[in-house]
């Protein structure tokens, strides 16, 4: 797909993300990952606590689960994936999993240090703009009941939400 590389190394939209980054150093860039990031993509989500990785992955996630998910399951010639970097590490991920020509899911990790400085919103911007530049016409999400943070991000761009039992599913309609 053309559009891997439509982003690369690309500082966001004002040049900073909302907030200044916690660390003091680079400001955050945006950038389209392939096979030759799947180590940084590993070690990033291995930095998720327990409870991050549960919320992220919807269930306990240990580090053999993370690397087969992104040795074996991560699927980067038919998925896109987009990356928060920060002094040419990747501190955050939105991946873009293609599940046919009209629809994707979504699925976002940002490392604690750099929550609640835009990277998560960032990510989103990017993503639906690449759903929309494929001719997607339905993004969906899923994630925990408890996971409000990725419900509010969600209904903040757009997208409706259905909360069943334990988990929030949230859903896009993309016009072209």
């Amino acid at each position: 797909m053309s559009l891997r590389s439509s982003v690369e190394e690309q500082p966001s939209p004002k040049g900073q993300a909302a907030g200044s980054n916690p660390a003091g150093g680079t400001t955050p860039t945006i950038g389209a990952l392939d096979k030759s990031h799947l180590q940084q993509i590993y070690e990033h989500l291995l930095r998720l606590s327990p409870d991050d990785r549960r919320l992220r992955f919807c269930t306990g996630a240990s580090d053999s689960f993370i690397h087969r998910y992104v040795f074996e399951v991560m699927d980067l010639e038919r998925d896109l994936v987009y990356g928060a970097f920060v002094d040419g590490t990747v501190v955050g991920i939105a991946h873009i999993a293609i599940v046919n020509d009209t629809s994707c899911e979504l699925a976002f990790s940002i490392d604690e240090p750099y929550r609640g400085h835009g990277l998560a919103r960032m990510l989103m911007r990017i993503a639906i703009g690449t759903c929309h530049e494929l001719g997607m016409n339905k993004l969906c999400m899923s994630c925990l009941r408890q996971n409000k943070k990725m419900q509010a991000l969600a209904r903040s761009f757009g997208l409706s939400m259905t909360i069943d039992f334990d988990e929030a599913y949230a859903e896009l309609g993309i016009t072209k």
